[in-house]
């Protein structure tokens, strides 16, 4: 379901962000460039594109700029906030028995004597 709700948010910013940018007066193609691929990744990158190559080459920056501190800074963010820090989840064993399996039998048949 998360996936899904993430491709319609990338979609509407495609979508309605050059038209957000004009109705805020933001003119400068770098500036829009920028915002198209931090918010909307690779089909704001096209329709920036779209717009001016300024915008297309900013706005394919801005999107591996974010991709790149996303996994620096994340893991930092989580060794902070997390309980146990960055050490991985343990590891749950069960307790090993040494003696054989036991046999199922049927429930209409009785093991042998």
């Amino acid at each position: 379901m998360l996936p899904f709700l993430a491709d319609i948010q990338r979609d509407v910013h495609a979508a309605l962000g050059p038209v957000l940018l004009d109705a805020l007066g933001i003119r400068d193609q770098a500036a829009r460039g920028f915002a198209l691929g931090t918010a909307s990744h690779g089909i704001g990158t096209a329709r920036a594109l779209r717009e001016s190559e300024v915008a297309g080459a900013i706005s394919g920056l801005a999107m591996g700029l974010n991709a790149l501190a996303t996994a620096i800074i994340l893991p930092l963010i989580w060794a902070r906030v997390s309980p146990r820090g960055m050490a991985p989840p343990p590891i749950k064993r069960e307790a090993v028995s040494t003696s054989p399996r036991p046999r199922r039998y049927p429930a209409n048949r009785r093991p042998p004597r």
